[in-house]
């Protein structure tokens, strides 16, 4: 399956390179910008594995169009029709059709607001300084919170919700 995904040419360009995948351990995000070839891709990437004895999963795959206008996205994986979806979770990130994040970035907060109540004792102790209660701060809430920020669409409004957290 690596050689079909190494091989294959077509996807959009950034900064002058193709970018038509995106891999994680067994998870995989195959992005075209045209129907045809992201039916294509999806053929050579099933060839592939199957040639290495890997089948798969038509239940678990699924299909989302950014900007596609309404119009239907039926791609054929092994003589299925794989199931269209408006979102997916993609390590711990929500993406959305839309390309909208406020529900990605309300989800990423409000993970932070729990962190950040667990450790309710550790904010109220009078052992620790101020310096370090900030330093701890940063470390254990406001990591977990801005996770997977980089992906992030930002408007005015996604940017007071950051701010009042």
């Amino acid at each position: 399956m690596r050689e079909a995904l190494d091989a294959y040419n077509k996807g959009f360009q950034i900064g002058g390179r193709v970018i038509n995948n995106l891999r994680y351990a067994d998870d995989v995000v195959l992005i075209a910008t045209l129907l045809e070839d992201l039916q294509e891709f999806v053929d050579q990437v099933r060839a592939s594995s199957e040639k290495v004895g890997l089948l798969i999963n038509t239940d678990k795959t699924k299909v989302m169009a950014c900007g596609n206008n309404g119009m239907s996205t039926r791609i054929n994986l092994s003589g299925e029709v794989l199931k269209e979806v408006e979102s997916f979770v993609y390590l711990g990130s929500i993406f959305t059709s839309d390309g909208n994040s406020t529900q990605d970035i309300r989800k990423r907060l409000a993970v932070g607001r729990s962190a950040m109540q667990s450790l309710s004792s550790v904010w109220k102790s009078k052992d620790i300084s101020a310096n370090t209660t900030v330093r701890l701060l940063k470390a254990l809430v406001w990591s977990i919170a801005i996770y997977g920020s980089e992906g992030w669409t930002l408007r005015s409004k996604e940017e007071k919700y950051i701010e009042a957290f």
